[in-house]
């Protein structure tokens, strides 16, 4: 049936012949209402009982065959999403009366409009998935078509539109409302799984992590999102940088999110069809972005946004002070040179496009820093700064920064807002400015750089004393990387790795959870060594959180502190004071742990991850300090 890819041209002729009539007896369209001709067979629930164990692995494919009767297989359901805004990008979900939902991947292929213009959110759509493919693309289960690369991929528009009718006009879609302790838990077991992936599901009482302070998507890339409930539960709401709402700032507050749960690897993650504040993002706080945004550059994917590079010094022995990293999805300034080990006397601005604030009254600006390995916060105050210039002025205005770090580290810190109001109606450069001497070179970190039209004035505050850096004896904060720390896989059960840096959360995590399935696992995580002489009673502490453990117990048998002294194998066992719940992502701090037995002495200390092929939970870690 073809009949809804002639609607818009029926309609079309017809409203031009009515124009024609008197004006008294203007003749409206018809509505043509579509009809299918094909009838289900087959409900999502038994498609899936029939496949979703046909392949193994997280990237697989099989073509789906005809029903025991002969009859090819046909299913119909309700169009739950939607690429009008293109955040859902070459993906069609269909949830049945039932409540089971499926993904299709279909590829526009010559066709000229989008998915949303023949198939409407709300419509009824009936498909003969005979002769397509099923299977995992990254464990999330899809029909398509077969991919060596990805398992499944996107079928031709045509020959998706050859296999289905769209039956009636689009109708109100409910969506399933459920918590993410539910959803978080699901993920662990097939059975979960088969029930989640690709419903279109609503959380209460949620908020963003970043509200107020990050868009929803990141300059032409994908963005992910972050909420939490108000247990600490957290999910991933992945944003497209192409989508309408891309350089929307992110409300805040506390309200009641829809969207479709899709699985990526081992993660969900939610996918949002628009963000309309009825039906997708119900209750938040939006007015902070209801302010048009002047310029913005996220500095992700090693994307430099049209910056420039002005260096005043540039030693030969360095190839350049400026970096976009696309590891950690910021910019990296330095004159350390890693492979000679060397520190460089430089001075480098790194200037951006111009930005015009004509008819701004008030602009502000603010951006996200990190700040390490200078010789102390206040020497990175003077190598690190910020300044303003007019455009076509060589001159440069520095610009007093309201909120530093208030210690040395790859933890970002927002600078607070700058008010930019002495430059109310001209155009403009930004130019971040870095110092560095042939004694030390430290390391500026930053992102997330916002030009608005409104914002508040941030107090300056104090000047915070830094932590004297004979006092601190190990700071790894795993923001960055695994620092010093070597790891130690006592046993590996079918995987690859235990311990891995994440760079999302920054920190270092444990887990051995992989494909879907528990496995077990014996691995540490071990500092360097660490010269306890002259420290009577030292003190250890760190931030963790731990999720997906059967029980508070499980936990505290799986993830263990331990310490010996250097040369020595053997192993001694610390108390972690706090554990909190094991059941939630956020991070917590363990509590103080005295290293007086081992006053005098070079010691390593290790995190300890074990699990099993039946119970396999997650430990991330961050934070780590001895201090004397």
């Amino acid at each position: 049936m073809k009949l809804h890819r002639i609607l818009p041209a029926l309609a079309l002729l017809v409203a031009s012949a009515g124009m024609v009539s008197c004006d008294n007896d203007f003749e409206y369209p018809p509505v043509i209402v579509p009809t299918a001709t094909m009838e289900a067979n087959t409900t999502i629930a038994e498609l899936k009982q029939l496949y979703w164990n046909a392949g193994s692995g997280d990237k697989w494919s099989v073509e789906i065959g005809k029903r025991s009767d002969g009859q090819d297989i046909i299913i119909a359901g309700t169009i739950i999403s939607s690429d009008e805004t293109g955040n859902i990008f070459k993906f069609l979900m269909v949830r049945d009366d039932d409540g089971e939902a499926v993904t299709f991947a279909i590829n526009k292929g010559t066709l000229d409009d989008e998915l949303y213009v023949g198939h409407k959110y709300g419509q009824r759509i009936v498909v003969d998935v005979t002769g397509m493919y099923i299977g995992m693309a990254s464990n999330q289960f899809e029909i398509g078509i077969p991919s060596t690369d990805y398992g499944i991929s996107y079928i031709d528009r045509a020959v998706f539109d050859e296999k289905s009718q769209v039956d009636g006009l689009p109708g109100k879609v409910e969506p399933v409302t459920t918590d993410l302790t539910t959803v978080n838990g699901a993920i662990r077991s097939n059975d979960g799984r088969q029930k989640w992936q690709s419903q279109l599901i609503a959380l209460d009482n949620v908020q963003f992590v970043d509200g107020g302070a990050a868009t929803f998507g990141d300059n032409g890339s994908w963005g992910n999102r972050y909420i939490t409930d108000e247990n600490g539960q957290r999910i991933n709401v992945r944003c497209s940088g192409k989508s309408s709402f891309a350089y929307t700032m992110l409300p805040t507050g506390r309200g009641t999110l829809v969207g479709i749960l899709q699985q990526y690897r081992e993660e969900w993650q939610i996918l949002l069809n628009d963000i309309n504040t009825e039906t997708s993002l119900i209750g938040f706080d939006w007015s902070t972005s209801s302010a048009e945004t002047i310029f913005k550059a996220g500095f992700s994917g090693g994307n430099m946004e049209n910056f420039s590079v002005e260096n005043v010094t540039l030693p030969a022995g360095l190839s350049g002070v400026w970096e976009a990293s696309t590891q950690y999805n910021c910019i990296v300034a330095t004159g350390y040179d890693k492979g000679s080990s060397t520190n460089y006397a430089t001075d480098s601005w790194l200037v951006s496009p111009v930005i015009d604030l004509a008819g701004v009254d008030t602009p502000y600006m603010a951006f996200d820093q990190a700040l390490n390995y200078f010789s102390s916060l206040d020497v990175a105050k003077t190598q690190a700064t910020v300044a303003v210039r007019e455009e076509g002025q060589t001159a440069w205005t520095t610009l007093t920064i309201p909120t530093y770090p208030t210690a040395m580290g790859f933890d970002f810190v927002n600078s607070g807002d700058i008010n930019l109001s002495q430059w109310a109606g001209k155009k403009i450069q930004i130019g971040f400015h870095y110092i560095s001497t042939a004694a030390k070179a430290g390391t500026w970190e930053f992102k997330n750089l916002v030009v608005k039209p409104t914002g508040v004035d941030t107090p300056v505050g104090p000047d915070q004393p830094d932590v004297p850096t004979g006092d601190v004896l190990l700071n790894s904060a795993f923001s960055a990387g695994q620092d010093d720390w070597t790891i130690d896989n006592v046993t590996m059960d079918g995987i690859e790795y235990v311990w891995a840096h994440d760079a999302t959360y920054a920190c270092m995590k444990a887990s051995a959870y992989v494909g879907g399935a528990s496995h077990a696992s014996d691995s540490y995580l071990i500092s360097p060594v660490v010269d306890l002489a002259g420290a009577a009673d030292a003190k250890l502490t760190f931030d963790h959180a731990l999720n997906k453990f059967n029980s508070l117990d499980m936990a505290k048998t799986q993830c263990t502190l331990v310490i010996r002294e250097e040369g020595q194998t053997s192993w001694t066992a610390l108390t972690i004071p706090d554990y909190g719940t094991a059941a939630s992502w956020t991070f917590l701090p363990a509590g103080e742990v005295s290293l007086a037995a081992y006053a005098g002495k070079k010691i390593q200390i290790a995190f300890h991850y074990t699990s099993t092929a039946d119970a396999s939970g997650t430990w991330e870690v961050k934070n780590v300090l001895i201090k004397k």
